[in-house]
This record gives C-alpha cells, sequence and structure tokens, in this order.
C-alpha cells in the first residue's frame, strides 16, 4: 500500500539502533510492545507493517528457522474481507521446501469469544528466500485485540508468534466505526485527493473519512478484497490506463462494483469529454459497440451523454432504493403516475417501518435544480453504479461545496455510501426482518403438540390412573407413577419437537443474478437461510470467490435478550474453497448470511426466434419455473417451466400477460413473518431493514409496474436453485427458495 499506519499507541518508542541499510525490508520505525508464547516481546514498525523479530540493534530473524516475518493491514473498513499481507524472508535461501501456515485472529478484548480466525498455507520453495501471501480476513465488528502464528513445516515458530496485541497497532484506527466511510484513491492528484476527503466528510457529518491512497499496481486482484470499501476514486482519464496497464486489478474493481459497489470517476470534463471515452472502455468489456459522441447537445442534456448513462434525480423518491435500482436499469419505463408501493400485509414489522418513515419527510431543499447536471452522471454497472463528476468533486466557492453536498445526500447516492445501506444489515447488528426469511415450519415450538399431550396427560394420570389404582388396591403408587409419568410426557414432547424438525440440516434461499451471455460475467447476490437439527461437523464449503456475510436477528444473544452472552468465534481455512469451519452454523438455532459472488460463468440460456416461435434451451442447469422474454423485435414471450437441457417453442404473448405472470411469481414468494409473529421484539429498536437492500432493490425493479420492458434481448428466468451462488452443504436440497436470474442473450 502507498500509505502506511498513520497512528500507534502510547506504548510505541524508537528503536535503540537504525535498521541495517542493506536488509530487503522498510526501515523500522518505532517499537511496540506485545505479548508472545513467552511474555512481553518487541514487534518493529515499518513500511511493512509489523515486523518480528526484533533484538536491541533492529530486526533478527527467528532462531528455530531463521525467518524474519512481517503483517500489514491498514486497509479501510469495518466490514468485509480485510486483506492481511504476509511476508516471510529467510537469513539463507531455502534448502529444500518448507510449508508455511499462516493463522490470524481478530476480535474482541477476550479473543476467546466474538473473534474471527483466518488461517491459510503458502511455500517457501527451494532455493529462494522470500514467500508472501494476502491472507483476506472477514471481519464483522470492531477489532480491539488480534493475534497470529506462523507454523513452519507445522511446528509453531514461537519467535514469529503473538498471542496478543491491539487491533490499532495494525489497522491504525481505521477498522472500527461501522458509520466511517471507507474509500480507495487510485491515480488522483493531490487536490482530487483533498476534495474527496472533504466531499465526504460533508456528505457524511458524523463519520470519519478513510481514504487509502493506492498504486495501481498495489491494488488487490480479488474482488473480495474490496468489499470494506464504500468508494473507489479514479480519475476518468486514468480510468483507461488502469485497466491497459493493470488489467487483474482492473477486472477485480469491475467484479467489485457489480456487486453494488461504487466507482466515482472525478475530473470527468465540462462538457464531459472523458465519459464518451469512458463508456468506450465499457462497452469493449460488454462486447458492445463503441458509443459515439453528441457533441452538438449542451452538457445538461441527457443526450449529451453515451447510451446508458443517465443524471440522476434530485427528489424525495431519489432516496427510494427500489427507484434508485429502476433508475441505473435499461429496463423500458412507462410514463405512468406510479402509486406506493403496497406494504406486505404478512409483514407487520415492515408496515410498521414504512409508517414510521411516512412520518419523516426527507430534507429536501427545493431550489436545487430537478436532476444532476451541474454535477454527475451515473451508469449502472451490474449491481453498482459508476459515477462521473464534471470536476473534482468540488465546486469553485464554498457555497458551490455546500450545495453539492445538499445534492448528494438527496440522490441515489446517499443511501449507496455505507455499507448498512447497502446490505440493508450490518454483520454485528440485528435486523429487523430476520423472521421473514425462515425456513416454513421449522425451529417453531410444538404448540399444538403440546396441548394434545398435556391434554392425554391430564387424563391418564388423573381419573384413569386413580380409578385404575384404587379398583387394582394399589392407591400409595400414584406417588412415584405421577412424577414418572410426567418425565416421561416431557421427554416424550422433547423428542417429537427434534425429531419433527430433523436431524439434517435444511435451507431456503432468495437471490438475483445478472448473467451477461455475450461475454459470460455474472454477479449473484442472494440470502439463505439455515437450520440444521445437528450443525455439520465440517461447517459450511463455498466457493473462494464467494463472500458470506451473516444477518443476526434482532433476538439475538449478542444483544443482551435472553440474559445470556453469545460466544461467537468463527474460523475460516482458505484452500482450494472456503472451509467455514467453526461458528458459522449452530444446532436448533436459525441462521442467515448474504452470499454474494461476482465471476465468468458458462451457464446460459440459449434463446433463438424460428418461424414456430422463440425456440428456448436451459443450460443454466438448473430446473426453471418461468421465464419471461423480451426479444429483439420488441415481442414477449413466456415459458415454464423448463428442465435443465429440456428445450420448448413458445409462442409470443402480450407483454401485460407476461407482467401478470412474472407479478404473480413474485406475490407467491413474498418475504413474510410466520405465524404469530407480529415482528416487535421487546427492547428492540429500528435498524437497517433488508427490504432497502441492493438484492431487494433489484427484484423490486424487474417487478416494478412502471417496467413496459426489460429491454431487447434481455429474459427473467425464476429458477428453484441460484445458478452461481452455492449454499456451502452438499446433498441438500432448498425449501420453498426463491431465485431470479436477469440474462440478456
Amino acid at each position: 500500500m502507498a500509505s502506511g499506519l498513520h497512528a500507534q499507541t502510547g506504548r510505541s518508542r524508537q528503536p535503540a539502533a537504525p535498521q541495517l541499510a542493506n536488509s530487503p525490508f522498510a526501515a523500522i520505525r518505532s517499537v511496540i510492545a506485545a505479548v508472545g508464547p513467552n511474555g512481553l516481546v518487541d514487534v518493529g514498525v515499518d513500511g511493512d507493517g509489523l515486523t518480528l523479530p526484533m533484538g536491541p540493534n533492529g530486526a533478527e530473524y527467528s532462531t528455530p528457522n531463521r525467518y524474519r516475518l512481517s503483517v500489514k493491514s491498514n486497509w479501510p473498513g469495518m466490514y468485509g474481507y480485510r486483506p492481511v499481507q504476509v511476508k516471510i524472508r529467510a537469513e539463507n535461501p531455502a534448502a529444500s521446501d518448507h510449508e508455511l501456515e499462516f493463522r490470524f485472529v481478530g476480535g474482541d478484548w477476550n479473543l476467546r469469544y466474538n473473534s474471527i480466525t483466518a488461517r491459510t498455507k503458502f511455500m517457501l520453495r527451494q532455493g529462494e528466500q522470500e514467500a508472501s501471501t494476502t491472507l483476506l480476513v472477514p471481519q464483522f465488528q470492531s477489532w480491539y485485540r488480534c493475534s497470529w502464528q506462523l507454523n513452519v513445516d507445522g511446528t509453531r515458530d514461537d519467535d514469529l508468534t503473538l498471542i496478543s496485541f491491539d487491533a490499532n497497532d495494525l489497522v491504525a484506527n481505521r477498522g472500527n466505526n461501522g458509520n466511517d466511510v471507507a474509500a480507495a484513491g487510485v491515480l488522483l492528484s493531490s487536490s482530487q485527493q483533498l476534495a474527496a476527503i472533504e466531499n465526504l466528510s460533508q456528505t457524511h457529518s458524523n463519520a470519519t473519512v478513510a481514504l487509502e491512497m493506492l498504486k495501481p499496481e498495489e491494488m488487490p486482484t480479488d474482488w473480495l478484497a474490496y468489499t470494506s470499501l464504500n468508494v473507489v476514486f479514479v480519475p476518468a482519464a486514468q480510468l483507461q490506463t488502469l485497466i491497459d496497464d493493470h488489467p487483474q486489478q482492473a477486472t477485480a474493481l469491475l467484479r467489485w462494483v457489480s456487486m453494488g459497489g461504487n466507482l466515482w470517476l472525478v475530473s470527468a470534463g465540462s462538457r464531459w469529454q472523458e465519459v464518451t471515452n469512458v463508456e468506450q472502455l465499457l462497452a469493449a468489456r460488454e462486447g458492445r459497440d463503441r458509443p459515439q459522441p453528441n457533441e452538438a447537445s449542451p452538457a445538461s442534456n441527457e443526450s449529451s451523454l453515451p447510451v446508458r448513462w443517465k443524471f440522476a434525480q434530485l427528489d424525495g423518491r431519489a432516496l427510494d432504493p427500489d427507484q434508485g435500482a429502476l433508475l441505473l436499469t435499461d429496463y423500458e419505463i412507462a410514463e405512468v403516475p406510479v402509486a406506493e408501493t403496497p406494504v406486505n400485509p404478512a409483514n407487520p414489522a415492515a408496515a410498521a417501518a414504512a409508517a414510521a418513515q411516512a412520518m419523516i419527510q426527507p430534507m429536501i431543499d427545493p431550489k436545487l435544480p430537478k436532476d444532476s447536471a451541474e454535477w454527475f452522471a451515473v451508469r449502472g454497472w451490474g449491481l453498482g453504479t459508476i459515477v462521473a463528476f464534471r470536476r473534482n468533486l468540488h465546486g469553485r466557492s464554498e457555497m458551490d461545496n455546500q450545495e453539492a453536498t445538499r445534492v448528494f445526500s438527496q440522490s441515489l447516492l446517499a443511501p449507496r455510501q455505507l455499507w448498512g445501506g447497502r446490505f440493508g444489515s450490518t454483520p454485528d447488528d440485528g435486523n429487523v426482518e430476520f423472521n421473514d426469511w425462515l425456513i416454513p415450519g421449522v425451529g417453531l415450538a410444538p404448540v399444538g403438540s403440546f396441548q394434545i399431550l398435556i391434554t392425554l396427560f391430564v387424563l391418564a394420570i388423573g381419573p384413569l390412573t386413580y380409578w385404575l389404582l384404587r379398583r387394582a388396591g394399589k392407591l400409595p403408587m400414584l406417588i412415584a407413577i405421577v412424577p414418572a409419568a410426567a418425565f416421561l410426557a416431557t421427554c416424550g414432547l422433547f423428542a417429537y419437537g427434534i425429531l419433527a424438525d430433523g436431524l439434517g440440516a435444511r435451507v431456503r434461499g432468495r437471490s438475483v443474478t445478472l448473467l451477461d451471455q455475450h461475454t459470460g460475467a455474472s454477479a449473484s447476490w442472494g440470502r439463505y437461510s439455515y437450520y440444521a437439527g445437528i450443525a455439520p461437523r465440517s461447517g459450511l464449503s463455498v466457493p473462494v470467490d464467494q463472500a458470506m456475510f451473516p444477518i443476526l436477528p434482532n433476538w439475538s444473544p449478542v444483544f443482551g435478550f435472553g440474559g445470556r452472552r453469545s460466544a461467537n468465534d468463527r474460523e475460516i481455512v482458505w484452500y482450494d474453497r472456503q472451509e467455514l469451519t467453526r461458528g458459522w452454523i449452530a444446532s436448533r438455532t436459525p441462521t442467515q448470511f448474504h452470499a454474494l459472488a461476482a465471476r465468468k460463468s458458462s451457464k446460459q440460456l440459449q434463446l433463438r426466434p424460428t418461424s414456430a416461435g422463440m425456440r428456448a434451451t436451459n443450460k443454466l442447469e438448473v430446473p426453471i419455473m418461468g421465464i419471461a422474454i423480451h426479444d429483439y423485435d420488441g415481442k414477449f414471450y413466456w415459458c415454464e417451466p423448463l428442465a435443465p437441457d429440456e428445450v420448448r417453442v413458445v409462442q409470443p404473448l402480450e407483454q401485460t400477460e407476461v407482467a401478470s405472470r412474472v407479478r404473480r411469481l413474485f406475490t407467491e414468494n413474498l418475504p413474510e413473518l410466520p405465524a404469530g409473529d407480529d415482528g416487535r421484539q421487546p427492547g428492540s429498536y429500528m435498524g437497517y431493514a433488508i427490504s432497502d437492500s441492493i438484492m431487494e432493490a433489484r427484484l423490486a425493479a424487474i417487478n416494478s409496474p412502471q417496467v413496459a420492458g426489460w429491454g431487447p434481448g434481455r429474459y427473467i428466468a425464476f429458477t428453484e436453485r441460484a445458478i452461481e451462488l452455492d449454499p456451502g452443504l452438499e446433498e441438500v436440497s432448498e425449501e420453498r427458495s426463491f431465485h431470479v436470474v436477469e440474462g440478456s442473450w
């Protein structure tokens, strides 16, 4: 990373002697104290992060293996997969291959509770002197203490192991506030850096802006490493340099954007000159013809922008995630008045939230223009946004800056700038809508069975037993029979509750996938609900490019309900897959996760117009419940169902009929609370709601009554399983799932 650690604890001191000039590691700037396996140890602080071991004259090599270790992670953000950079240097070239295992723990003051453990293996090859790796550590909460351990060929190197140290010594106060704005800047000038920090600070007055400046080669090549960021800044004129010279970094960045991220391009020109160049780059990645600039149109006219670029509306509806998602699509929008979205009557919690929101009118400045033409233009990229700013986010005066701040606050950019706004939840806070996507009939108290059993128990242990014992002349045996019968009845009820839910794991999923069949690019966002009678011994196993973020209920014991504290200790092991081995799923406990994946996909729905109708071949590898098709001639088709590899020819239908069938499927699969749950919890409070997440906003846009068509060459498929998401359990069938694929062909 270009910038190093910016703050250290009060325990730091200067080293007794400077680092040796010929050291391949950066010079030691200060020394901090930490706890090692054998007591307090000194840890060096340098440009490589934290370095072990330290001696009187600076960095040394470990006694058993003659290695030196540096660990660095000054990446901003609190929630997401934090990249931890690990570097090993041997005193001499390795005589043979050595297997290195690095284990990192971050969490609460007591690392045995509410912590995350991540570990991976890498090799120091024969003849080599250095080895490095980047370990992605999911961060779901504030970190106060951390530890790490290095094993060499299966044996711990105590000189390179820390049992406990202050997390601020590693992350430099850049990962302990979920309301802070985490951003990264690439190729920004000094004035652009200042403008970015100032603008984000004004937009979020109660938040701190953490801006990490990066060189292009320092950018992560794994999209998961961007998940803790809110915004990435790049000068519009430098995007081509980034894409041409650093294709791996550019691909990872754009995959993150497709998963709801925000790429902000500054200095796009007073007449949007750079936007045309940007769109030509993006069109090439999408396999489309490159657009030509419209130089005759004024800059304030949307026709001056390339296709797919728009000016954002600056009214109250712009803050609605559903309307923001609709603006970022290329759907055909009908110019008709739109009624308020009806609240699901089966979800009183959502109704209460909507009523409370209606009482709080947004602070709309009537003096502002109706759109963002003076400041910025937006374009959808998958589920995320690419924003082009005419200037450096700055105005020409302080008054202009304040006006720009109000513009951002009234546009679709506002709810997307914070992690919780995009996800509709945070990993360390309860969600008011957790219960609306449970597995039906699972995990509920067997009330009916209890009523029947207790009635039979009362009748049997009372009149019947008394009559039988009195007739037999053994009435004193009531003293033994009554407690024995009560014990057996209790055991029977308990056994029934366990067996009724089953001993295996059950899953319910809900997702949306955007699939570009021209390029194979896919972006999937899902919500999975789990219930296991007995938790799988090996936990969950998902692909290495799939992110998993917990959704907590607002009745979680983490927040003090029930008078107990949850020991939420999770472990992730990185091998060929992400092995979520411990703490991710518990027995007889409803558990939910966001699941996100961005990757290349070979799956597709093959569509070919014929004289007999539209020929559809299912190559999505999952059963399809229904497909809405919008062809290049403006015709609409509906097909249902379609098994994997099945071929069917369908006839055109009216758009209204197709839209009606789409709405029917959405209505039948609305998230709703189980019977008897009114959505209220004692001591709970209003927080983020999953119904406001980017995933739900996209689903609402697909089903919007404003949509007159999804665009030529697009289809909407409803499938029984997600095509690119893995729930992490083998041989498990999903129940009452709802998965939507929006594809282009």
